[in-house]
């Protein structure tokens, strides 16, 4: 089971600021024996927890009733049965999400004063998570895809194929297609002509009829999550579903030819290629403004300076490595920063601070591996001004 963030679920996230806070991010397994393993990797890492929560003079009887909700989770065989490829966990004295993601987390828990949230802002920017709306006559399907993988997520209410969308005609037979004419490679101004008895049911209104209440589907399912959508389709469909479309990120570009034929391995190769340029586009273009502003005010790749930038709302993109923690205290009133080679007393991640102010400021944060940053150090900002 895949659950989806929306920008909703991570501002209440990012609206927590008094602690105790904890993050946990652990891999999981879908299904088999190794599921097994999971509930044996949470325990571990609330018993670290735990020795944290006791380093903060909290009793025992204090730390077993705050971490109840999540301990509630590890006798629950259902839930472990039911997982993506990533487990983010966020418990506060007033707060407890779960979330089971496609994503591949390092395992860690972090006790701080706020959320831990810089390792799910892929999922929001960069090279996080796409649709597939794989669509013809005869099916469909939606899928939840990422760079390495691709899952389906069933849709409630949509119909299956066109002679379902239909109620009142009978099944659809085979349907034969040709272009009007051949030598026009316009999709846009394609005609398609049926052969026979089928001509009614797939007629231009019919597929409009079909196509709006996938589209209605879709659009109740991803809600405002504003991950983008890639068609796959035979060309003459794009057009005449990009009619009926209303999600957001609709991307030009589309799998062609008809998905029936292509096993999930191959829509998700097909599929992340056109992902891949549009991910990328906006991180490359981000990385060249970066480099063409270079030497200037504009940027920066002090963490102390981004730091104070970011809860200022001056950064207007920010690039923090992933799998890294900066620990330190920053104080914005006497513009004070602290940054310490290991955790003190009182730290918290800097590069976790500087990412959720960007972001909850209207900011662009792209959380890379390292060698994506474009001054190789752990944060780099572009400034507003």
């Amino acid at each position: 089971m895949i659950d989806t963030i929306s920008k909703h679920q991570l501002s209440e996230l990012l609206q927590i600021s008094s602690g105790p806070c904890v993050s946990i991010f652990m891999p999981t397994h879908r299904s088999g024996a190794q599921t097994l393993q999971d509930p044996t990797r949470l325990t571990n890492l609330l018993r670290h927890v735990t020795q944290d929560l006791t380093a903060k003079g909290l009793h025992t009887p204090e730390i077993s009733n705050f971490l109840e909700p999540v301990r509630s989770l590890l006798d629950d065989h259902q839930f472990w049965q039911h997982q993506g490829d990533g487990l983010a966990l966020f418990l506060s004295p007033t707060l407890f999400r779960f979330f089971r993601l496609p994503a591949d987390f390092q395992e860690s828990a972090i006790l701080a004063d706020r959320f831990q949230l810089k390792a799910i802002l892929p999922l929001f920017t960069g090279d996080g998570r796409f649709y597939v709306l794989s669509l013809s006559l005869n099916h469909v399907h939606l899928f939840l895809a990422t760079r390495d993988k691709i899952r389906e997520r069933p849709m409630e209410g949509v119909p299956k194929s066109l002679s379902e969308a239909l109620s009142s005609e009978p099944p659809a037979t085979q349907l034969q297609y040709h272009s009007a004419s051949a030598a026009r490679t316009d999709t846009r101004h394609r005609t398609a002509i049926y052969h026979g008895r089928e001509a009614d049911i797939a007629s231009l209104s019919n597929l409009r009829q079909y196509f709006r209440q996938i589209d209605h589907g879709v659009c109740d399912l991803l809600k405002e999550d504003q991950a983008p959508l890639i068609v796959a389709a035979v060309e003459y469909l794009v057009p005449i579903y990009r009619e009926t479309n209303h999600h957001a990120v609709l991307l030009d570009d589309f799998v062609r030819g008809n998905p029936d034929d292509l096993k999930p391995e191959e829509l998700h190769s097909q599929a992340w290629a056109i992902a891949r340029v549009y991910f990328h586009r906006s991180q490359e273009q981000a990385a060249a403004q970066y480099k063409e502003l270079g030497g200037t005010s504009r940027t920066s790749s002090d963490l102390s300076e981004i730091v104070l930038a970011a809860h200022d709302k001056r950064v207007a993109t920010l690039f923090v490595t992933l799998g890294v923690q900066c620990w330190g205290t920053c104080d914005a009133q006497t513009r004070r920063v602290d940054l310490h080679e290991t955790f003190l007393p009182g730290d918290e991640d800097l590069l976790n601070l500087a990412a959720i102010r960007t972001y909850a400021n209207g900011g662009t944060v792209f959380a890379v591996s390292p060698d994506q940053m474009p001054d190789r150090k752990p944060a780099a900002a572009i400034f507003r001004y």
